[in-house]
């Protein structure tokens, strides 16, 4: 259950909790590999998540952009698509 619970914790990025759980393993277990690269693993991806590089930055805001673009040109295609089939059954 505890790798389970850790990378659960991990994944939903919960990173102290993921911390915790890493910490309490190598309590019990001090030489376990596995344990020291979860822990480390996420100590850094909870840096990363509250300390983004300028790359993370930048990538984040040019995909939100994009997906906002993404999403408005669906938006005219499903009009669009909703009113061609309004005209084919109006004839």
């Amino acid at each position: 259950m505890y790798p389970f619970a850790r990378s659960l914790a991990l994944i939903r990025r919960a990173y102290d909790l993921a911390i915790e759980l890493y910490m309490q393993a190598l309590d019990l277990e001090p030489n376990h590999l596995e344990a020291r690269r979860g822990l480390r693993t996420a100590e850094l991806a909870k840096f990363d998540a509250y300390y983004p590089s300028r790359i993370s930055r930048t990538t984040r805001d040019r995909l939100k952009a994009a997906s906002g673009c993404i999403s408005r040109e669906l938006d005219k295609l499903q009009a669009l698509a909703t009113s061609s089939m309004l005209k084919r059954s109006a004839m």
